[in-house]
Order: C-alpha cells, then structure tokens, then sequence
C-alpha cells in the first residue's frame, strides 16, 4: 500500500489569526447560539467609543502603516464620517517602525558573532478588541517578525499585556513602548541579538504524526511568530533592512564632502564611485569633474577612490552613471588596452593591430591568428630567428629610408608608417634622456626637481636612478640613490640667487627714484619680499606666483587679477598707501 501523502503545512498566517480568534471571551449566556453572538459582537457604547477614539489615533499617528478591517473604520472616521456601521470585534494590523538612536546591535548565531547591524526591521502587531475592552478585557495581541525568535516577541507581549489596566486604552500606550524602547529590554538587551530560534511554526509536525496535543495548545496560545525559515534568512533580513536604512538615513542628511570640502552637501548627492570594495563617497559634482578630466587626459590608471590611501578602482556602473556615453566608452577602451599592455607577453600584431601573445620559447616570435603574420615583437618586422634585433637607432633609420624610397605608398600606409617612425623615435628619445616605469614601462624623462617620480600612466612611484619601485622615502635614506642630484641643487641655487639678485636691483631702483617700499611675505613659500611704489600686486621672486599685498591672497593673472582688484564691494585697490 502507498503511504498517506504528508498533509500540506498551514500558513502561519492562518494559524495566526485562528490563535486570536480562539482566545475570544464567549458570551455568559451559553442557553442559545444567537444570544451568544449578540452578546460577543456588540459591545457597550462606552467600550465602542473608547475602541474608535483609539483606533482613530493610531490611524492619526501611523497612517498605513494601521491596515487590516478596523483600519477602514479609523480612515472614514478621521475623514469626518461618524456614522459608525460596523459590527463585531475591531480587527488590526500595526506595523512598529523602531525609532531608537542609532546603536550597535551584535547579532549572534549559536552563540557566535554573525555581524553588526544599526538599524533592526520593523515587527507587526496584530489586535483585536474584544466586545468589554477597555473596561473589563485586555486587547488579544500577538507580534511577527522576521528577525526575532518566538521566545523574544513573546517576552514583549507579556511586557504589554502588564501595561493594561481595566478602564483604560492601552495599545497605543503599547505601540510606543514597542517603537521606543522594545529592542533595548526585550529584543537585544545589552546590544546583543540571539537568532537561536528563529524559524518558521511547524504546526503539524509536533507532537505525534498529526500535530498531537502539543501542537494544539501551542497553536491556541500562540502570540510570537517568527517569519524566517531560519536563522540564516533572519540574518539576511536584518542585514538588508540595516542597509536599506543606512542609505536613506544618509540621503537625507548633509555631509561633508572630502574632495571640495563643502560641509552641507545632501546625502542624496553624493556617489559611492568604487561600490562595493570601499564604503568612501564623494559628491556627485567632484566624481564627475575628476572622472572626466582623467578619461579625457588618458590617465585612467589613476581614476582611483579619492580618499588618501584608499586606492581603490572605480565601479564600471558607477561610471556609466556619471560619464558621457563617449567618455565612458573611451575609459572602457583605454581600461582594456592599459590590461592587455600590462600582460608581459602580448604585443600588437605590425598589419593588423590584433593581439597577439608571444611564444613561450623566448625567442620573441609572435604568431598574428588573424593575418597569419609572424614577426618579431622587438622591432615589430618579420620572424628573424638567429639574427640580433635592430637597435632603436638603427631602426629608425631603416624607417626613413624605407619612406624615402617608396613613393606609391597610399594613405592607410603613410598613417601607419608616421604612427611607426613617431613610436621609434619616442622610444629612442627615452633610452637616451629617461626612465622606463617599472610597473607599466612608461617613458619618464626628468625635467627637474628630486628623484622620486611618479608615473602619468599607473601613478606608481620609482626612483629615476636605479629604476625600482619605492614607497615613501626610505629608499633615499638607506641606499645608494639621493633624492636630489648635486648638479641640480647647485643649478637650483644659481636659479634662486639670480632671481634675488634681480629683485635686489628692483628694489634699489626704486630708491633712487625716491618711491616708497616696504617688505612683506610671500603667502606662498614665505619668502621675504617688496612692495614696490604702493603696488599692492607683486610678483614673488622665489616661487614666481603672484599675490596681494593687502589681503596677502594669492592672485593669478588674467581675470582673476581684474576680478580681485577694483573698487567695487569686497576688491582691494590696485595701488594704495601702506
């Protein structure tokens, strides 16, 4: 014979409501059924004013967040409609919105550290209001959740059902307790959230094959329902809700920004650029100023988060939302190509332009899959094994001679030809005057100033003399490298000591000529200079940037010089009197 089907499980919805339903106060009279119903469905008139002035105030404070059938009676009533019609039991559903400072609540799973969360999920409480409430009957209550175990919400209604004195309203007394102070001495005590427990009633599964006894008596006293099917699905349900929450509570307040140091920039404006590695974000205005300005200039690599030692790439969606179409598809061009250079072993085929990853053997042979090219990734012509490559003179030479020689080459050649005689030359350039980065060997070439580069294409940081990647300046300390060269500090100091000596004879001119002169200090470097005959805009020596006398601000040339002075409201004259 074929074993009895597994009967299918009730919704804990309906047990729910079977629970409440069940733990209504029959009526004295047991003599006849339609006495009985009289009685348990009309409450005195005092009990049913108490009832809808309370239903009213939840509906007042709460709005739709008060829904099941009574809710009907507290919207029309709160409309000005005072013809009450219903009959019966007034039956609610109450969502508890915690409203509690923001605090740090462990949650723990078989007494380990699961995680942290701020902000825990609402709960429901579900009511109805017996015929003699408030005057003889407490209201029959019950509490769901997807985030507390049965014993939790439990604990609460008791903590309720003590609030009730007979005579007087007490679930509106009941609902703040709950939105104010449930999570502190019953939910989380101490700051610490036990999901043992957590899982959805099994309802026909207790007791012997059929539910028994047991199941019984726990389904007709049932008032905590734990919504999650266990303790995992409740830790997912907390962790979502704490990150929904923490989202909104910082869209709608102001924060600072850390790139232009605006402090009342509203949450809702700024943007997380490198979501989900970091948790740093910026305004909205700056993300998109910077991100657009690396795309266009081609330094990609350093599109990073901006917040110091963070370093952390950008999201492709995030930059999607705040680049141009043609922005974004150039910096999803250059993001490829920049890792398709960083592969040690790739090179560009010379006809095609394909990738082409180079034979294991050392030989440096590539073998174009598109073409069916094979050439040398040295010097980019054909295979030639056994022989030397060119070097970057001599292939520069076979260049131009090749172009001298060959007049009948069309427009796509000439192109390519020039795009190969500029690389050759670039790369010639750099093995005579510079520096190869160590990370992405791009060309560096020194103009001046220390030894610590820094490279344009991946931002890394090396020393220009021996060409290995440093951090900090311990390198400089501790080897072999100086940070300055003493040629240039010397040719430095001959810089510094013509340009004083230059301002030294301005400054002796203007005493011959009897014009007034007082010193100063550069705002800048706070090197000592002179007003010249009571022009208030001077031109520092040292550091060459221009600046007030008056106000000691730093002022460049061009508009904002005839901005700054004049003599309008909040400019400083031109020329004046010390």
């Amino acid at each position: 014979m074929e074993a009895d089907a597994e009967p299918e499980e009730e919704p804990w919805e309906l047990k729910l409501e079977r629970a409440l339903l069940s733990r209504l106060a029959p009526a004295p009279d047991d003599d006849e059924e339609e006495e009985e119903d009289a009685q348990i469905i009309a409450p005195n008139e005092e009990d049913r004013s108490a009832q809808l002035d309370e239903l009213m105030a939840l509906k007042s404070i709460f709005g739709d967040d008060l829904r099941g059938p009574a809710a009907a009676v507290a919207a029309s009533m709160c409309a000005g409609d005072d013809d009450d019609e219903t009959i019966g039991a007034f039956r609610f559903d109450l969502t508890i919105r915690l409203d509690r400072e923001p605090r740090r609540i462990d949650v723990r799973i078989d007494g380990a550290p699961a995680a942290t969360v701020v902000y825990p999920p609402p709960v429901a409480l579900h009511a109805i209001f017996p015929r003699d409430y408030p005057s003889a009957s407490p209201p029959l209550l019950a509490l769901t959740a997807s985030w507390l175990p049965p014993e939790a919400t439990e604990a609460a209604c008791d903590t309720m059902a003590a609030m009730w004195t007979p005579g007087a309203p007490a679930v509106f007394e009941m609902a703040g307790w709950l939105a104010e102070s449930s999570v502190d001495e019953c939910f989380a005590p101490g700051g610490v959230l036990n999901l043992e427990g957590c899982n959805l009633l099994q309802g026909g599964r207790k007791g012997g094959p059929r539910g028994g006894t047991e199941c019984a008596a726990r389904t007709t006293t049932l008032r905590g329902v734990c919504t999650s099917r266990d303790a995992q699905e409740a830790l997912f349900r907390l962790l979502r809700h704490d990150a929904v929450e923490k989202e909104r509570q910082f869209a709608v307040r102001t924060h600072r920004c850390g790139v232009c140091l605006e402090d009342d920039v509203l949450g809702a404006d700024f943007v997380r650029l490198c979501k989900p590695r970091c948790d740093h974000r910026f305004c909205a205005r700056c993300v998109t100023s910077q991100a657009t300005l690396m795309v266009r200039d081609g330094t990609v690599g350093l599109l990073v988060c901006p917040e110091p030692g963070c370093g952390a790439p950008p999201d492709p969606e995030v930059l999607r939302s705040v680049l141009s179409p043609e922005d974004y598809a150039r910096w999803e061009r250059l993001t490829l190509e920049r890792s398709l250079d960083a592969m040690s072993d790739l090179v560009y085929c010379p006809r095609c332009e394909a990738p082409v990853i180079e034979d294991g053997d050392g030989d440096h042979c590539g073998r174009c899959a598109s073409c069916m090219f094979a050439f040398c990734s040295l010097c980019r012509e054909s295979w030639h094994p056994g022989e030397t490559c060119l070097t970057p003179e001599r292939r520069l030479r076979v260049l131009e001679s090749r172009r001298l020689g060959d007049a009948a080459m069309g427009d796509d050649a000439r192109r390519r030809h020039r795009e190969q005689v500029a690389d050759a030359m670039a790369q010639r350039y750099i093995d005579r005057e510079g520096k190869q980065c160590p990370r992405c060997n791009t060309g560096v070439v020194k103009s001046e100033g220390c030894n610590k580069m820094t490279c344009g294409g991946c931002g890394c940081f090396f020393c220009y003399k021996c060409g290995k990647e440093v951090f900090g300046y311990e390198h400089f300390r501790e080897g072999d490298c100086s940070l300055f060269d003493l040629d240039a500090i010397a040719a430095w100091e001959r810089e510094m000591n013509a340009a004083f000596v230059v301002q030294e004879n301005r400054n002796r001119d203007a005493h011959v000529r009897g014009g007034e002169v007082r010193q100063t200090r550069c705002p800048k470097c706070r090197q000592p200079n002179w007003k010249l005959e009571r022009n208030n805009h001077v031109l520092c020596w040292s550091c060459n940037q221009h600046f007030c006398c008056a106000c000691m601000r730093v002022v460049r040339r061009g508009q904002e010089t005839r901005d700054h002075y004049g003599t309008g409201p909040g400019k400083c004259r031109q020329h004046s009197a010390d």
